[in-house]
């Protein structure tokens, strides 16, 4: 029933389905996830040869590999390199997601610390992982307070909502300038850190430590979570970075479930 209230499937004149959800935002932002994760499973399952799962094995080892040498070499004294799986929506398929993880998971325990899979996460028996989301902030550019104040209004309700717990803001809906010119004193002491997820991740993670250096909070408190177009070595290289002011932590998505 609740398909065929929200769900609106047809084809175009080339024979094409569009997939349209119609329906107020609590409800019909949940299919989100599923339909993209449905059409990726179907388009790639009519794709699959052993080749294909043998060229994907291969970088997933080599990704194990890699990880394997980052845990035996990091240093004690320096906060952890954590990543996490953020690639449900663009997995190859379910099947290959979970033996992703699993693989990655064995290789090193350490650094993986969960994925956003609520499913597998049960499953496998890791942390469900997740951050706030940039269609939460932009729920509040259309309601009942003033444009200007909706970042303070996001912040505030999901304050209020989850009392200290899920503590990672995004910053990007409207840039990095003005989400800071909101996030003041109160909200930088009650978030445990920032999300980044567009533009220049280094120029963005000066800007928090100029930020929290403003403030004067100690940024060695606070996590970084990047979340934009990453793999491996581009996580290590902005853990290296930013070690020494602040923790860090790392979501990576197609490059771990669909390379």
């Amino acid at each position: 029933q609740l398909q065929r209230r929200f769900v609106q499937v047809s084809p175009d004149d080339q024979g094409r389905l569009n997939i349209r959800i119609e329906g107020p935002m609590i409800q019909a932002m949940f299919f989100e996830i599923f339909i993209l994760a449905i059409v990726n499973e179907l388009y790639f399952r009519s794709l699959e040869t052993p080749a294909v799962i043998e060229e994907g094995e291969r970088r997933l080892q080599a990704k194990a590999q890699q990880l394997k040498e980052i845990a035996a070499t990091q240093n004690p004294n320096d906060p952890p390199f954590l990543i996490s799986d953020f690639g449900t929506r663009r997995r190859y398929t379910l099947a290959w997601q979970e033996h992703v993880i699993r693989t990655l998971l064995e290789a090193a325990p350490d650094i993986v610390r969960g994925t956003s899979n609520v499913y597998l996460a049960k499953k496998i028996g890791i942390t469900p992982i997740g951050t706030m989301a940039h269609e939460f902030l932009q729920a509040f550019q259309a309601l009942d307070v003033r444009l200007r104040n909706f970042q303070k209004a996001a912040l505030e309700s999901w304050v209020h909502e989850y009392r200290g717990d899920l503590g990672i803001a995004l910053t990007d809906v409207v840039g990095m300038d003005a989400f800071l010119r909101d996030f003041d004193l109160y909200f930088a002491k009650l978030f445990d850190g920032l999300r980044h997820d567009s533009g220049d991740p280094y120029v963005w993670g000066d800007k928090a430590y100029e930020h929290y250096k403003k403030l004067k909070i100690d940024s060695s408190t606070k996590m970084l979570t990047f979340s934009d177009g990453l793999d491996i070595e581009r996580s290590w290289a902005l853990h290296q970075y930013f070690k020494d002011r602040f923790k860090t932590s790392f979501g990576i998505g197609t490059n771990l479930t669909n390379d």
